[in-house]
Formats: structure tokens, sequence, C-alpha cells
């Protein structure tokens, strides 16, 4: 996992590759990430990757949000589409709250 920050924007990017004995074929994996805040609570995500771990030429792609209550509570939304060529495509949403103690 890399991380640069680019002035207030957070980059991020991921590349896996993996070879396993027992099967003939190696599979590989990428994502790029960016995290823009907006203001001090409030910050966008968006991300987008792809592999041939699961089906061939699957595709995600995420956007999202968060925004800090102080206190180390803070909100989320995001949506994101899996696409792929061997399985159906999916659109998923959601919604929460996270506490870190």
């Amino acid at each position: 996992m890399l991380r640069y920050p680019l002035g207030p924007v957070a980059l991020g990017a991921l590349w896996e590759h993996r070879d396993v004995l027992a099967e003939s074929e190696a599979t590989t994996g990428w994502l790029a990430s960016a995290v823009v805040p907006i203001n001090t609570e409030l910050a966008v995500q968006v991300q987008y990757g792809a592999s041939d771990n699961v089906a061939e030429s699957s595709t995600s792609a995420s956007l999202g949000a968060t925004y800090d209550l102080g206190n180390d509570v803070s909100l989320y939304v995001f949506a994101t589409e899996n696409s792929s060529d061997e399985i159906d495509d999916e659109s998923e949403v959601g919604v929460g709250i996270s506490y870190v103690f």
C-alpha cells in the first residue's frame, strides 16, 4: 500500500500479484484512491480498481464521504459499482456510523 500526500489530498495505490502453485494461472489486482477534505469535518473519497482474482476483467468504482462528529465518532456514506465480464454487475450503497475506541 502506497500513500502519498499531495497538498490537502491523500492519494493511495495498491498492486497485488499472486501465483498459486496448485493452479496454472496467476492473478493480479490494483486499486487507486483519493481522499479530498472539503473542510475540517467533511471529506470525500473516491476509489477505482481492477482485478482478475474473483472473475476475469472485474472492476470496482466507489464514491463516498465521511463526516467527523468529534470524540472518535464519524458518519459515512458510500456508493459502489462492481462490474465483470463473467458475473452480474452489482451496485451497493451504505450508510453508517464509526466509533474508534
